[in-house]
């Protein structure tokens, strides 16, 4: 069974239950009422579970949160080479461990991320897991920069910036 869902069928179910957390059988029943069947028999809604798959509509209640939105980030830096700042992650060869794909594992090993700060690779040269990352302030991470190494002006204000980062 292919099933495709509108725009306006999204956005008729995400205005409907803006901020719960919906059980898989309560999505799928959602999503049929909103296509018109408004009493879905048992056979439709067990053809919908299971082409659902068993992760569908699972969900961890973090969405959003500032852990949540660092681990984004961190994926689509490194995967989506339509990112601004994917040359200088994904590009560079940056990855992400297999562990911390999930946003699960990723909270089990960093924790909630602590106010003032954002996620930091110790090893600037390194991949994105558990060994290597840290949450850290912007001071900590402006002393774990790379540096600007290839630099054209003469004689202009950078000049003097990219002596001072280079020291």
């Amino acid at each position: 069974m292919t099933y495709i869902r509108t725009a306006e069928h999204n956005a008729a179910i995400g205005a409907s239950q803006k901020g719960k957390i919906l059980s898989v059988e309560h999505r799928v029943k959602l999503s049929i009422a909103h296509t018109g069947n408004k009493a879905p028999n048992q056979t439709v809604l067990a053809l919908r579970l299971a082409n659902l798959g068993n992760t569908y509509g699972r969900t961890h209640g973090m969405t959003n949160t500032p852990a949540h939105v660092s681990w984004r980030s961190m994926l689509t830096r490194c995967r989506n080479q339509n990112h601004d700042s994917y040359p200088d992650y994904g590009g560079r060869g940056i990855t992400v461990c297999e562990r911390w794909l999930r946003f699960e594992n990723f909270y089990a090993d960093m924790g909630e991320r602590p106010e003032g700060t954002s996620l930091d690779r110790i090893d600037r040269d390194g991949n994105y897991e558990a060994s290597n990352c840290r949450w850290a302030t912007l001071a900590e991470q402006q002393r774990n920069k790379r540096r600007i190494r290839d630099h054209h002006c003469t004689g202009c204000q950078c000049d003097k910036l990219a002596s001072a980062l280079n020291a």
